[in-house]
């Protein structure tokens, strides 16, 4: 039961990805980018490690903002690459996977909510947390098979329901 199968992604889910999900990808790419390009005028001024000198005094401003360009523009690389470049590269292969598994356990979160417990999950989604709102409650039970739909490259969940 809990293998990974491979589907073409249906015209619904081609659209979401165009229309919701790549767009705000890129929209959080451009914040990132800007808040590291800010914070990196104003890091060299910061102090060391234990209250040690700024590195703008022990290397220079010019020197400091370059190294911190540096390091920024590699965290906002791999932001891409996890999100726009995976989102694309999804699109463009046209297929999604889909994992069936077991519900083991239903807990109650608060009045409004609730979370389901799953016997496995692919390493794509095992960060996952599986919550839904109180008047979906009918639609998942203990020991209930469930389907999840999922974008191989960018780990994006799409669809998560009962298996009649």
């Amino acid at each position: 039961m809990n293998e990974c199968e491979y589907d073409a992604l249906s015209a619904c889910d081609v659209d979401r990805i165009e229309t919701d999900l790549y767009p705000k990808a890129k929209r959080g790419l451009l914040w990132v980018s800007a808040a590291l390009l800010g914070f990196s005028f104003i890091a060299p001024y910061f102090h060391g490690r234990h209250g040690g000198r700024p590195l703008a005094e022990t290397m220079g401003y010019g020197g400091a903002f370059l190294l911190y360009i540096l390091v920024f523009f590699c965290f906002v690389y791999y932001f891409y690459r996890k999100s726009v470049y995976a989102l694309r590269a999804d699109l463009l292969e046209g297929k999604k996977l889909i994992f069936r598994t077991r519900i083991t356990r239903k807990s109650w979160q608060g009045h409004e909510e609730f979370e389901l417990s799953l016997e496995s999950l692919p390493k794509a989604l095992s960060r996952e947390k599986f919550l839904f709102p109180v008047n979906e409650s009918h639609c998942f039970h203990e020991g209930d098979t469930v389907v999840l739909e999922y974008l191989g490259r960018s780990s994006v969940l799409l669809k998560f329901y009962a298996e009649l």
